[in-house]
């Protein structure tokens, strides 16, 4: 890390103290390791709220002793989340807690404080609340391990670059392919479904393209590539979220692509499932519900391609004529806009 780095680090961090120094409540909830799936409303209470002065006070000056001297990410989930609030009740920061001495959003990287968050509160819960992943991820943040986990799929980089030169594995920039075509899933162009028939309609329609993706284009057997995504403001990876995670928890670590305005990066990890796994179906559903977004699913060999979304997907046979075919197949399901969005 060069000096301008740490400058920079350290000045986020104090900016974000001086942000929540007037702080005189604060709210504390479960973090993303305890996002429910299907979404419930359970996150809108918290699980305590500390108006007492001297305890807001000091939880502040915490937060000034965060130390960003190491540009790490902690592969876990925050375990709490921390609203802090002003006399006016305006909202004036969110800390996420990943365990007692790190926390997540100071600046850029993860960062340790000085002494334990709120241990008195911790203590008092009827079970830890820290992620599973957060002993081991700690563990290895203070051992100074790299940030960004290296990626051992360069296979797939190679064979990315063979089948789509001169693109990235992003979903809505893989859009200037003469082989795309979009299908809604649901009738009417309705975005989100608003009951279980719609559900039922929604994986119906993903069923029946993908199996038609994998009977036209064949390839080796049903087994498929599926990526999913997590997003920061550095390089550095960040945790998939908790329902994502959990379906997929085995995924690897495959690269890190940058927005081309440099504000925001995708982290991509990748897994490999047969069509048939209902864990790709609980996928499907998440993204259904907006939970998550720039899903892939490629062929093992990846000849085709599909991104679905809530609202639909993005289809990328092997061949324009198979395009040509599946359009003709699904016209009812077509956009009625000229863009074809």
């Amino acid at each position: 890390m060069t000096s301008a780095d740490l400058d920079d680090l350290v000045s986020q961090v104090r900016a974000a103290a001086d942000d929540v120094s007037a702080a005189r409540r604060v709210e504390v909830y479960l973090g993303a390791a305890h996002e429910p799936y299907p979404p419930d409303e359970r996150g809108d209470t918290p699980v305590a709220v500390v108006d007492d002065p001297e305890v807001v006070a000091h939880l502040v000056a915490q937060l000034g002793t965060a130390d960003p001297t190491r540009r790490v990410v902690v592969q876990a989930l925050s375990g709490l989340t921390l609203e802090l609030f002003s006399a006016d009740d305006d909202l004036l920061g969110i800390v996420h807690v990943l365990s007692p001495h790190w926390l997540r959003g100071l600046c850029d990287y993860d960062a340790r404080v000085a002494s334990g968050v709120l241990t008195d509160l911790v203590d008092g819960l009827e079970e830890a609340p820290w992620d599973r992943a957060a002993a081991a991820a700690v563990a290895a943040a203070e051992s100074g391990d790299p940030v960004v986990m290296p990626s051992r799929l360069g296979w797939l980089t190679d064979a990315w670059a063979d089948r789509w030169p001169g693109t990235r594995p992003i979903s809505h920039t893989l859009r200037v392919s003469d082989r795309w075509v979009r299908f809604h899933s649901l009738p009417d162009s309705q975005r989100y479904p608003d009951d279980q028939a719609g559900y039922a309609e929604v994986l119906r329609r993903h069923r029946a393209v993908l199996d038609e993706l994998a009977v036209r284009d064949g390839g080796p057997g049903r087994d498929v590539l599926v990526v999913t995504c997590s997003w920061s403001q550095s390089p550095a990876p960040l945790p998939r979220s908790a329902p994502v995670a959990a379906t997929f928890p085995s995924s690897r670590y495959w690269m890190s692509v940058d927005d081309p305005e440099g504000e925001v990066w995708t982290h991509l990890y990748v897994d490999v499932v047969g069509l048939d796994d209902p864990r790709l179906e609980r996928l499907l559903r998440i993204v259904a519900d907006g939970q998550t977004a720039g899903v892939l699913i490629l062929a093992s060999d990846l000849a085709w391609l599909y991104a679905p979304y809530d609202g639909g997907a993005d289809v990328y046979p092997a061949r324009l004529e198979h395009r040509e075919q599946l359009r003709a197949a699904h016209a009812d399901w077509l956009s009625s806009t000229a863009s074809g969005l």
